[in-house]
């Protein structure tokens, strides 16, 4: 027997609000009994602390680099991406911290909707929801996310220079605020993931039903009650859905697109590094040893990419397959004349109520990896282009 229940959706989601407190992404005070989000003055302390943390990695990155206390490789190109790498993303957990104290009371609203939504599915459709299970899956979620980023900067260590250059104080000033960026990027790839499958296991129980009320309409029309009261229910649920869906885009879009590039940029100079290591005659031992580290540590931003890409594709597949469904009812059944009125409406309200997860600019879909690794592929030819001189010192010695 559980020593705790779950009864309802915002219990199940209360381990990702604890760890999103944590690492202040989450700057709205949230009450579990009353269901109402506050903002008191620990909320704009945690918004002070995420940022100074971010400021304090950003001035140690620059006094380090500056004083090249800690050269990782003897490209320049090379120790400038990576910089660039470290600005962006301590840029990226800023923006996070501050698009997130903007809109954290419309980012309440998404669980308000999603526990209608349950609540809908329970009483219309008689789903039981077991939030039990959902809770002890955020939680694994959690961990795994966690153990994985820890054993990818654990690799990253052990193939960097040595850190006796650096004082004792200085050495735990970095690490403590590289590893709480880590670990606040961590934080909101685990959010989204776990906010995707939210919405997408609701679209596709919603499809489940709708796909079974069409199969008992076909199969004995006579006996299926109340079919226009159920087209309006099945639209309802629908609508309520689709804005969730546009919540999420508007609250939590722009960040990923931040987290996107800072994946790009350190995945594009990982690679180059390794040629560089491997092809240029200026190349040392460490170099190389360092670009393996790179290598294996970049394995933490693909797999980020890949669930992202993943859990997005599967709930534009949803989405795109509830249209399906209607538009076969539509063209293949046979209804009076009420009926088919009610269901060209909703197909109207999917025609122009089409929700996808996209951050204005493109859709997060497999045509978003296609383009990005064009765009890796061309970059890293125009870096090579300028590493050209190395490269040919080695082609001429061989």
């Amino acid at each position: 027997m559980r020593w705790f229940r779950i009864d309802n959706f915002n219990d199940s989601w209360r381990p990702v609000y604890k760890v999103s407190r944590f690492f202040c992404l989450t700057t709205v005070s949230y009450n579990f009994i009353d269901r109402i989000p506050v903002r008191k003055s620990t909320d704009h302390t945690m918004l002070i602390v995420g940022i100074f943390l971010c400021v304090l990695l950003a001035y140690s990155s620059i006094e380090a680099y500056q004083e090249e206390k800690f050269s990782l490789t003897d490209s320049k190109l090379i120790s400038g991406g990576m910089f660039a790498y470290l600005m962006l993303i301590e840029l990226t957990v800023i923006s996070a911290l501050i698009i997130n104290y903007v809109n954290g009371f419309q980012a309440a609203k998404f669980f308000d909707i999603i526990e209608k939504a349950d609540q809908q599915l329970s009483v219309l459709f008689a789903y039981r929801w077991n939030y039990q299970k959902e809770h002890f899956g955020a939680v694994v979620y959690l961990a795994f996310g966690y153990l994985q980023q820890m054993i990818f900067i654990q690799l990253l260590m052990l193939t960097s220079p040595p850190v006796s250059q650096f004082h004792p104080f200085e050495l735990l000033r970095i690490m403590v605020a590289f590893g709480w960026v880590m670990g606040c990027y961590q934080t909101m790839a685990a959010i989204t993931i776990v906010l995707l499958t939210t919405i997408s296991k609701r679209f596709a129980i919603l499809n489940a039903k709708m796909e079974e009320h069409v199969k008992n309409y076909l199969m004995a029309p006579n006996k299926v009650e109340n079919r226009r009261r159920r087209i309006r229910q099945f639209a309802l649920m629908h609508a309520m859905l689709s804005d969730a869906i546009r919540l999420f885009n508007s609250c939590f879009s722009k960040q990923i697109t931040f987290a996107l590039g800072c994946a790009f940029i350190f995945i594009l100079f990982a690679v180059f590094g390794l040629i560089h290591a491997y092809a240029a005659v200026t190349a040392n031992p460490d170099t190389f040893k360092v670009a393996i580290g790179n290598m294996l540590f970049s394995g933490f931003f693909q797999l980020f990419l890949f669930q992202l890409l993943v859990y997005s594709n599967r709930l534009n597949y949803e989405c795109k397959r509830c249209n399906v469904i209607i538009q076969k009812v539509v063209s293949y059944g046979q209804y009076d004349r009420t009926i088919l009125k009610e269901c060209r409406h909703f197909s109207l309200q999917l025609m122009h109520h089409a929700p996808s997860v996209s951050c204005g600019m493109f859709d997060f879909d497999w045509a978003l990896c296609y383009t990005m690794a064009g765009s890796i592929t061309t970059y890293l030819v125009i870096l090579l282009q300028f590493d050209f001189v190395n490269l040919k010192m080695q082609v001429e010695n061989i």
